[in-house]
């Protein structure tokens, strides 16, 4: 019971320690760039930044992303953008 724990605990710890999904996307888009061009730039594949754009991406990978990009470091850590609502 108690290796249930904490294999949960370390499970959700590890979730809280991603770059938000969304934000990542959500630069990228703004820069104007495709998956395809960004990869490259990241060293990665495509697949492997889809996965950042839909799980998130490791803290590590925040400089990195932050200078393709063009944004802080920190945008990366922000909660999700509440939706607006028109008309």
């Amino acid at each position: 019971m108690q290796v249930a724990a904490m294999t949960s605990s370390s499970t959700s710890r590890r979730a809280e320690e991603k770059l938000n999904p969304s934000r990542i996307r959500l630069a990228r888009e703004r820069r104007g760039m495709s998956k395809v061009a960004l990869s490259p730039v990241l060293g990665v594949t495509k697949r492997i930044l889809q996965t950042y754009e839909t799980d998130g991406a490791p803290l590590s990978r925040s400089g990195d992303l932050a200078e393709a990009l063009d944004v802080a470091p920190e945008f990366f850590m922000r909660r999700e953008l509440a939706a607006i609502s028109v008309g």
